[in-house]
């Protein structure tokens, strides 16, 4: 019941103001006066306020709007009974299995990039959220069924899937990065720089259609997967290699990636490498979404994304925005 009144009591706020304006104002006007069950729907600070003020036989406004604010502010500031509600935790759905974004950890309980990060954005938000392990199968069903209210989980805002879902501002893009051998000198990753260099690219891939695009006065080779390509970098038969950043660390940290080194990144290109990995949200969850947006900036202001980064990768994943990764 007491909930009733609060809800009530704020609902009735317009309805005071009105009467005060319609019954209560021009010259020889009669004072507004509301009911004592009118008054009952008040808060009971309210109430008290009214009856010391005005009696105990109704609660009328026509000693003018002072008085008016005072009773109000008596109500919602006077001994805290107009309470705000907390709002729910921001659940989010991550899939565990796709190190080092997001994984289960030893205790089975959402562990990764991903998990961190969007811990850190509710900080920035003030608000608490709790992380929920999803199969990835079920992911896009169980956020518009609303088994939870976000998705953080390297889901990339496709132009498909933005019909169905809305997407924060991108929060991370693995860039695509060139290696060599490490006694080869390259100084310059640019179509003109690479102009007669032999370049092996997986084929069918973002980054084989890149090549072909933006460096045709380079020999591209197409391989079945980036492990051939880097055995024949190895082997001296190409000058370069093209391909997705974390793989490529991968194949320099083996013991036959020993032989080679980055020697830069490509530049970023939407057409070939998208719009990055974002929050997903349900279409038309635009305060959630700006939440998120503002949150995603602060975090990257404050170094905050950078600390977390570092733990899990060696090389920066920022959206780039148009221009090349650092």
């Amino acid at each position: 019941m007491q909930e009733q009144r609060l809800r009530s009591g704020a609902d009735l706020m317009a309805c005071l103001a009105l009467r005060y304006m319609t019954a209560g104002a021009g010259p020889g006007a009669a004072p507004a006066r509301f009911s004592p069950f009118e008054l009952w729907l008040l808060p009971p600070s309210t109430q008290a306020a009214g009856r010391r003020i005005m009696g105990p036989r109704g609660f009328w406004f026509g000693a003018g709007p002072i008085v008016a604010a005072l009773v109000l502010l008596a109500g919602f500031a006077g001994g805290g009974a107009m309470a705000v509600e907390a709002s729910p935790p921001i659940r989010i759905a991550t899939e565990g299995a796709f190190p080092p974004f997001n994984l289960a950890d030893d205790k089975g309980e959402p562990a990764g990039f991903e998990v961190e990060l969007g811990r850190a954005l509710c900080v920035a938000m003030k608000t608490e959220c709790t992380f929920v392990l999803q199969d990835w199968e079920g992911m896009s069903e169980g956020l518009r069924a609303g088994r939870y209210d976000a998705v953080m989980s390297s889901m990339a805002s496709t132009r498909e899937r933005r019909f169905r879902m809305s997407f924060s501002k991108p929060y991370y893009l693995v860039p695509p990065a060139f290696i060599a051998r490490r006694d080869a000198a390259v100084p310059d990753t640019s179509p003109a720089g690479l102009k007669g260099k032999t370049i092996g690219v997986p084929g069918l891939t973002e980054h084989a259609a890149y090549l072909e695009e933006l460096y045709q006065g380079s020999e591209i080779r197409l391989f079945g997967n980036l492990e051939e390509a880097a055995l024949d970098l190895l082997s001296g038969r190409l000058d370069l290699v093209l391909g997705d950043k974390l793989a490529l660390q991968r194949f320099l940290d083996s013991r036959e990636g020993a032989c080679c080194r980055f020697v830069g990144n490509a530049r970023y290109h939407p057409a070939f490498h998208g719009m990055g990995v974002s929050v997903a949200l349900r279409r038309g969850d635009v305060a959630l979404r700006e939440r998120f947006d503002a949150a995603i900036d602060q975090v990257i202001a404050d170094g905050t994304y950078d600390r977390i980064r570092a733990k899990y990768l060696p090389f920066d994943i920022r959206f780039p925005g148009g221009g090349p990764w650092r």
